[in-house]
C-alpha cells in the first residue's frame, strides 16, 4: 500500500514536470516515468491483471517511441507528416477512438482505483502534448471519436466500460477546446475528475460492475441520490456540474467553430439516453422506498428530492 502512495506522487511529480516545460524530450522522458510509476499501481496479483499490465505497457512503449521518433524528426525539419504522426502517437496515449481497443481490453481486470487514475490524471500530460503539437485536421477525427463513443455505450451495462466510454466523449470536449486554443480544456478535466470520483468511490465501496437495481439497493438514500446525480452530471444534464462545464465549452467554441458544436451536443444527448434508459427502475425503486418508510425525514430534503425525481422523469419522457 505504501509503494502505490509512492507511485501516486511519482505520477502527481511527472505531471508538474511535463506542465513545466516546453521541450519534447521532457515531454517523452516524463511520459516513461509516468508509464513505470502507474503500472504498479495497476497491480491487484491476478493472472488476468497481470495480462492487462502487459497490454497497458506495450501499448504505451509504443506510442512513446512513435511520439519520440516522430518529434524528433519534427524538431528537424517541421514536415507536417511527423506532426501527424505526434498526435497519432497522443490519440494511442488517450484511447480515442478507433484506437481504444487497449483500454477495453484491460477494462475487466483494474480495480476502480487504478481506472480512476487512468480516466483522469493519466490524461493530463498527454493532454497538455496534444495542446502544443495540435494537427488541425485530426479534429474531424476527433468528433467522430467522440459520437462513436457515445454510440458504442448505449447497450452496455458495466459501470467500468460505460465510464470508459463516457471518458472517451468527454476527451473529445477537451481536445476540440484544445484545437481553438481555448485553456478551458484544464478546468474541464479538473471538473471531471471531480464528477467521476464520487462513481469510483461508490462502485469500490459496493463492489459493484453492473448497472442493476441489486447492487444500487444496497446503498442509503443518500448514496443513492449522489450516484444517479453523478451520472446525470457525466451526461451534462441541468443543472448539475456537467452540464455548466459543457454549456461553458459550448459558448467559446461557439465563437469559432458552430458545426463542431452539433456533433458535441448529440454525443452529449445519446450519453444522457442511455445513462437515464439504465438508471430508470432505480428511480422506481426510490419513490417505493419513500412510500415504505417509516424512518423520518426531513420535509424540506423530501421536497428537494421529489424535485429532482421530478425533473428526470419528465426529460426522460421527452427523450423517449
Amino acid at each position: 500500500m505504501f509503494f502505490k502512495k509512492m507511485m501516486m506522487w511519482m505520477i502527481f511529480i511527472t505531471i508538474l514536470i511535463a506542465i513545466s516545460s516546453n521541450s519534447w524530450f521532457v515531454f517523452w522522458l516524463s511520459m516513461e516515468m509516468n508509464l513505470m510509476s502507474f503500472i504498479p499501481i495497476m497491480n491487484n496479483n491476478t493472472i488476468k491483471n497481470c495480462y492487462s499490465m502487459v497490454v497497458y505497457f506495450i501499448i504505451q512503449s509504443f506510442s512513446s517511441s512513435l511520439f519520440f521518433f516522430s518529434s524528433f524528426q519534427y524538431f528537424l525539419n517541421s514536415s507536417l507528416i511527423f506532426l501527424s504522426f505526434i498526435n497519432l502517437a497522443i490519440l494511442i496515449k488517450l484511447a480515442m477512438m478507433p484506437f481504444h481497443f487497449w483500454i477495453m481490453m484491460i477494462a475487466n481486470s483494474v480495480n476502480f482505483n487504478a481506472l480512476f487514475m487512468l480516466l483522469s490524471f493519466q490524461k493530463m500530460i498527454p493532454l497538455f502534448i496534444i495542446s502544443k503539437f495540435f494537427y488541425s485536421p485530426l479534429i474531424t477525427l476527433v468528433v467522430i471519436s467522440t459520437l462513436m463513443s457515445s454510440i458504442s455505450a448505449l447497450n452496455l451495462k458495466q459501470i467500468n466500460k460505460l465510464l470508459i466510454l463516457s471518458s472517451i466523449s468527454h476527451q473529445g470536449w477537451m481536445i476540440c477546446l484544445i484545437a481553438k486554443k481555448i485553456n478551458f480544456w484544464i478546468t474541464y478535466l479538473i471538473m471531471y475528475s471531480m464528477i467521476l470520483f464520487p462513481i469510483i468511490n461508490l462502485t469500490t465501496r459496493y463492489k459493484m460492475n453492473y448497472m442493476e437495481m441489486s447492487n444500487m439497493s444496497k446503498m442509503n438514500i443518500n448514496e443513492k441520490l449522489l450516484f444517479i446525480s453523478k451520472f446525470m452530471s457525466l451526461g451534462g444534464m441541468p443543472p448539475f456540474l456537467g452540464f455548466f462545464m459543457k454549456i461553458t465549452a459550448i459558448y467559446m467554441l461557439m465563437k469559432s467553430h458552430f458545426p463542431l458544436i452539433v456533433f458535441l451536443i448529440i454525443s452529449s444527448l445519446i450519453n444522457l439516453f442511455f445513462y437515464f434508459k439504465i438508471l430508470t427502475s432505480s428511480f422506481f425503486f426510490y419513490i417505493k422506498f419513500l412510500k415504505n418508510s417509516k424512518n423520518n425525514f426531513n420535509k424540506k430534503t423530501i421536497f428537494m428530492n421529489m424535485n429532482y425525481m421530478l425533473l428526470i422523469f419528465l426529460i426522460n419522457f421527452t427523450l423517449y
